[in-house]
This record gives C-alpha cells, structure tokens and sequence, in this order.
C-alpha cells in the first residue's frame, strides 16, 4: 500500500499535468473559436475584387475553426487522462519494485526437486 504522501504527490502530480493539458487545449480552442468569429464577421466583399474568394477564405475559416476547437476540447480531455494513467501507472510500479525488494531471495529461486529414494529388491535366484 502506498503511504498517504504518495499518494497526495501523485493526486498533485495529475492535478499539474491535467491543468497543464487545459491550458493547452483551450488555447487551442480559443484560436478556432477565433477562427470562426473572423470567418462569420468579416466582410466578403472587403478587400478582394472576386467576392467567391473571400467567401471561401470565410467558409474555410469557418471549417478549420471548428476543427480547431474540437481537437482543443478532444486534447483537453485526453491530455488529461493520459496524465492521470500516467502518473497512476508509475505509482504502482514503484509500489511492486518496492515490494519486490521485501521479499527473501529464497523464495525467489527455484525449488530443488524433493529427494526420492526408491527400495531396490535384489533379483529372484534362478530356478534349476
């Protein structure tokens, strides 16, 4: 069993990773998000005499940044998690090389066969 210091080191640890993962992630999100407001307020006419390519650059504004914000939510989330298995996944291993160590070599190494001793009778004479 691990102590209660390992444990609220390793509940900090997921906390500082998880927290590390939000702010990616919703800096991620906030540039889609972004994205899409330039794309829905910008003007289409504005700055371009062929008034199909700013609607496109719109469109693909729009398109780009709503994969953005998905992926910053999916990485937020994911980050997360993996953070946690992580850090849970160290803990016990540490904990089972710790417990390794307390166990008598003896009893790591193989048993030796048990000795067996069988009681040989001598032949029967010959019949003349």
């Amino acid at each position: 069993m691990p102590t209660w210091g390992r444990a609220f080191r390793g509940a900090a640890a997921i906390v500082l990773f998880g927290i590390l993962w939000v702010i990616v992630g919703v800096l991620l999100a906030l540039v889609g998000l972004g994205m899409i407001g330039l794309s829905l307020f910008s003007n289409p006419l504005a700055g371009s005499t062929f008034s199909g390519v700013s609607q496109a650059s719109g469109v693909l504004g729009l398109v780009f940044g709503v994969i953005l914000v998905v992926a910053g939510i999916a990485l937020t989330l994911l980050g997360f998690l993996a953070s946690f298995l992580k850090v849970v996944s160290e803990m016990t291993a540490e904990e089972v090389a710790r417990q390794s160590m307390r166990v008598p070599q003896v009893l790591l190494q193989p048993e030796a066969p048990p000795v067996v001793y069988h009681q040989i009778a001598p032949p029967p004479p010959p019949s003349y």
